[in-house]
């Protein structure tokens, strides 16, 4: 036959065009490249009918130090082709031609491949990205040797990285290689940031890149880090960033003392940031010059939470962010202590200003479509019974599970929806909600603020703002068609006053001849469907007594008696009605763009002159009495917004003085406008609220903000003179200054919110029907694929109980290897041995089933060692064998104990 007898293969069309795809896409690698490929040229032994058969498959953990090796791989496969075929049988008999092993070198970006005749010689050269040879060299070698090593550990159980037809074998299979492991490691270590880095990280360095983060799970995962510390602490004398890894490689062997000490002589030998303030011992004054590593702080940090002391690290936290401002992983450690340190406000602050990176796929590179694939299983593996098939009805799920949107995320946004996640199920939905509103700058709350202080300087007609919101959220992006910085377009410059001028004039022109044409009367309310809907802002000359909600805040508007009295008193005054409408500087232009409705524009004019001194004080003491007996009910007050017209020559800022008067008792936070507003969040102080922004466009708008802030503070510090002539004491409300201490919600993180809703719906419905058919004593049916996505949506929201009843209905229904794997990490927790090697017994026969034939690293191997560790090794083997499995599957298990044993993993020897 032509095919292997239990290794897969890929067949291709034409013979060698799977080598070609690979030429053409080797510019696109980025990282640590594809997984190796495995080439094979077939021919029939019988002559009437030769021919050639093209076929590969990939590989990984093959000892790529030479030439010689890899060939090795190569000749062993010959003996997988099936060489006695029935005595009967009309299949031809094959034998492999010659072989051809590609492996990607992540630090040159070539590609190293070995072609092997059969028989004959074996040829090595390296193919660059433009498909040109070269000669091997030493240093290629161990390159490429590193280079597969790493993708073998890191990518051993990535779900990211899964291919169909993938071997994977042992990376290291003795203590010697383990040895020339380190030796390469050592040799290449300060190449490693060519290797690139974890999607969290931006830029990466001598401490997070791909080779560190292979030397620690390795490591790691086993709890062997005193080999790691050997090889750190050699590295750590060429260069003082790597303390951090010393570090912490002293923490995971419980040598805190230790670690201590390497933390104090790395700080002491680094620069300090003026007016720095660390709990722990700084050293002598005048270090070496060196920036102080946001990684030893995140290391310090971390220690520091574990002993309970989150106020210290939260210290740290902040200087990482000083730091490294433009790195993601430190504003995600700074709101993870906020979090812990329950000052919810400033976690979402802090959220929102992560900044955020796109997230590149694994390198893969895609095959030309095989003519067919051979994906064998073996034997004993199918004897076992332990890995069924799944069935179609199996795979069925309701379209809202199979909808949801979380398990899509990926890179940085995975990561912050971990932590908005965790911020939820501390605080609950609704509490979220209320941090949300007094942290982010809301719809209600932007249209109110337009409504009642208009800015310094109009806008024209390509400056109308719109408001943009999901279940209240506000994202704000302006008309014009200026230029943006990260995505968050800039506010348009404030207008020429003599254009201003004229486009008053032909607005009121136009006005008035809109009134003559529908025969009303200058003066006259003018009622529109529009002016009494839900959610419109007041017109001009109008009050706005309307109670903010959670979700929507209705407007009444006054009929003609509020008008007519106006007109009284301009009569009384001797001026007409027609001619305080003739003051172009008492027409205020209001532009409101609702998400209903984006191209009307509500234009009102209304014009007035100033009233007596009596009538307005008579006015602001009739609404702060109106307040205080609102607040005294724990009612929400009413607003209302009261418009005066200026004097035809009052100077301009007096002009801004005289125009509005707001009272909104909520807003106020203390005597006096100075204050802060209650809605600012806490606990993030010095240079980290320099950077609290998250983008430079968000702080041009909050500048925008702030102008618009600043217009009704200073109406309200006219309220307060007012009111204090009265003997009042009580402050006027601060509603401008509490908004422009508020933030824009970043797009990202707003839908974030509306990811975590649709995760809290769909999870408190499940709960309801179970609580639901638990009280009718009625079964409760899911498929299996439901209970697998209902597992993973409890996991996301930290209710472990569920997540864990959700895995094991799954299982009960069908074979899951996710399912599974959780199982498998709950029930090691727990410290349950009998399930949890009932649950590694078929995740190894899945896994073998697959092709997936090493033993470490991987999951099911670090959390057996995570069980030898605590149980030791003797009781865990004893278990196992008093389970009785399948002998063939006995030995597959053996192969982890074997692995701790050889390399001494703690627990080997009790």
């Amino acid at each position: 036959m032509e095919t292997f007898v239990s290794q897969p293969e890929f067949f291709e069309t034409e013979v060698g065009e799977s080598i070609i795809s690979r030429t053409e896409t080797l510019a696109t690698f980025r990282e640590l490249g594809p997984p190796d490929l495995c080439h094979f040229v077939k021919v029939t032994t019988s002559k009437s009918s030769a021919r050639d058969i093209g076929s590969y498959h990939y590989v990984s953990g093959v000892d790529a130090s030479s030439s010689a090796a890899l060939a090795a791989y190569i000749n062993s496969l010959t003996y997988e082709l099936d060489q006695n075929p029935g005595f009967f049988s009309n299949k031809s008999q094959y034998k492999l031609k010659s072989g051809a092993y590609c492996c990607f070198n992540a630090f040159s970006r070539v590609d190293v491949r070995v072609v092997v005749r059969i028989p004959g010689s074996v040829d090595a050269y390296v193919v660059d990205l433009r498909g040109e040879r070269h000669e091997c060299t030493p240093e290629i070698w161990q390159e490429v040797y590193l280079s597969a090593l790493l993708r073998s550990i890191l990518y051993a159980d990535d779900a990211n990285y899964r291919l169909a037809g993938y071997r994977k074998l042992d990376p290291i299979a003795s203590p010697e290689a383990e040895h020339r492991f380190l030796q390469a490691a050592e040799n290449l270590f300060f190449k490693g940031w060519q290797l690139g880095s974890d999607p969290e990280i931006q830029v990466a360095t001598v401490v997070f890149n791909h080779l560190t983060n292979g030397i620690l799970k390795y490591f790691g995962e086993s709890f062997r880090y005193e080999i790691a510390v050997n090889l750190f602490e050699k590295l750590y004398a060429r260069e003082p960033e790597v303390a951090a890894l010393v570090a912490k490689a002293y923490i995971g062997m419980n040598e805190e003392l230790k670690a201590v000490q390497i933390m104090h002589h790395a700080i002491a030998q680094s620069r300090l940031p003026t007016g720095s303030t660390l709990p722990l011992p700084l050293g002598a004054p005048g270090g070496t010059g060196q920036p102080l590593s946001y990684a030893l702080l995140h290391v310090q940090a971390d220690f520091l939470s574990t002993k309970g002391k989150t106020e210290w690290a939260l210290k740290l936290a902040k200087q990482a962010v000083n730091s490294a401002p433009s790195e993601f992983v430190t504003w995600a450690k700074l709101t993870e202590l906020y979090i812990d340190l329950e000052e919810w406000d400033s976690a979402l602050f802090t959220l929102n200003s992560c900044p955020m990176f796109t997230y590149n796929e694994r390198d893969l590179h895609r095959m030309p479509t095989p003519s067919k694939s051979h994906l064998p299983i073996k034997g004993f593996i199918a004897d076992s019974g332990l890995v069924n098939e799944e069935s179609s009805r199996d795979n069925e799920a309701d379209v809202a599970l199979l909808r949801l949107p979380a398990p899509a995320l990926r890179g940085t946004f995975a990561k912050a929806y971990a932590l908005l996640t965790r911020l939820v199920s501390s605080i609950g939905w609704d509490e979220l909600l209320k941090c949300r509103s007094a942290v982010f700058v809301m719809e209600e709350e932007y249209r109110m603020q337009k409504a009642g202080a208009p800015a310094p300087a109009q806008p024209g007609e390509d400056g109308d703002t719109t408001i943009k919101s999901t279940d209240g959220d506000t994202s704000i992006a302006n008309g014009s068609a200026g230029p943006a910085s990260n995505g968050v377009p800039v506010p348009p410059s404030q207008p020429d006053p003599e254009q201003q001028r004229r486009e008053r004039e032909e607005t009121r022109t136009r006005y008035e001849n809109e009134m003559k044409d529908n025969g009303e009367e200058l003066g006259s309310p003018v009622s529109s469907p529009e002016s009494s809907a839900a959610g419109s802002p007041p017109l001009a000359g109008q009050r706005f007594t309307g109670a903010p909600s959670s979700t929507q805040t209705n407007s009444t508007v006054v009929g003609g008696d509020g008008v007519s009295a106006v007109n009284d008193k301009l009569t009384h005054l001797g001026i007409s009605a027609l001619g305080a409408n003739g003051s172009a500087q008492s027409i205020p232009t209001i532009k409101i763009s609702t998400e209903s409705d984006h191209e009307r524009e509500k234009l009102e004019l209304e014009t007035f002159m100033k009233a007596e001194a009596e009538a307005a004080a008579a006015i602001a003491k009739d609404q702060q009495t109106e307040a205080e007996e609102a607040e005294a009910k724990d009612v929400v007050p009413q607003m209302k917004v009261e418009v005066e017209a200026p004097p035809l020559e009052k100077p301009p800022l007096v002009q801004v003085e005289g125009r509005h008067e707001r009272v909104d008792s909520s807003s106020a936070s203390g005597p006096g406008l100075s204050g802060p507003a209650t809605g600012a969040p806490a606990g993030v102080g010095g240079s980290v609220d320099a950077q609290a922004s998250g983008t430079q466009g968000a702080e041009q708008i909050q500048a925008q903000l702030h102008q618009v802030a600043t217009v009704a503070e200073a109406g309200g510090q006219n309220l307060q003179r007012q009111g204090s002539a009265q003997g009042n004491g009580s402050s006027a409300p601060a509603v401008g200054l509490a908004f422009a201490n508020k933030r824009l919600c970043e797009r990202w993180l707003d839908n974030l919110f509306m990811v975590l809703y649709e995760d809290l719906r769909v999870y408190t419905i499940w709960r309801a029907e179970v609580a639901h058919y638990r009280s009718q004593n009625l079964a409760y049916r899911k498929t299996g694929t439901e209970w697998e996505i209902l597992g993973e949506l409890a996991l996301r929201l930290h209710h472990s109980v569920e997540a864990r009843d959700a895995f094991q209905r799954c299982v009960e229904t069908k074979f899951s290897a996710k399912a599974l794997l959780r199982l498998l990490e709950i029930y090691t927790d727990a410290k349950d041995v009998q399930r949890s090697l009932w649950t590694a017994i078929r995740l190894t026969a899945y896994h073998h089933r697959w092709y997936l034939e090493g033993s470490f690293p991987g999951a099911v191997a670090h959390n057996l060692f995570k069980l030898i560790r605590t149980e030791g090794l003797a009781k865990v083997s004893y278990t196992l064998v008093s389970m009785a499995p399948p002998q063939p599957i006995l030995k597959l298990m053996q192969n982890y104990f074997a692995y701790a044993q050889t390399f001494g993993v703690p627990g080997f020897n009790f």
